[in-house]
């Protein structure tokens, strides 16, 4: 009576990681568009910014101060990403539908984990200058 239980519980946490890496890989293309379309749209609405003389102070505001903030707190969602996928990678497999769900959502978090670090790069390349 207990496997059955502890069977039933294991299959469950399986569909909920397949449910989490079905809409994760759902919202992939989605979510990498709109993050590099705000990067580039901040950006080009700071370089519009610095050419007119009205908002040249707010504009070197923005790229010494926000946008270094921005890309800091990258780092703090890649630490997040990064521990959730050790928490992920370190679950053991208990059965093998569970195996096969696990697999998927740590391939489903390791590209959401590349994306970020492709945006932090973009930005580091326009920080850079």
């Amino acid at each position: 009576m207990r496997t059955n239980k502890a069977m039933q519980i294991i299959n469950g946490m399986a569909t909920d990681l397949d449910n989490y890496a079905n809409e994760l890989n759902d919202l992939m293309p989605e979510f990498s568009e709109t993050l590099n379309t705000a990067i580039e749209s901040y950006t080009k609405l700071l370089m519009l910014a610095s050419g007119s003389s009205i908002f040249v102070n707010e504009a070197e505001n923005q790229m010494q101060t926000v946008f270094p903030e921005l890309y800091n707190s990258l780092d703090t969602c890649l630490k997040g990403i990064a521990e959730f996928l050790k928490v992920l990678t370190d679950l053991p497999v208990m059965t093998s539908k569970f195996g096969n769900a696990k697999r998927k959502a740590e391939l489903a978090t390791n590209d959401l984990f590349k994306e970020f670090i492709s945006s932090k790069k973009v930005m580091k390349q326009l920080l850079s200058g």
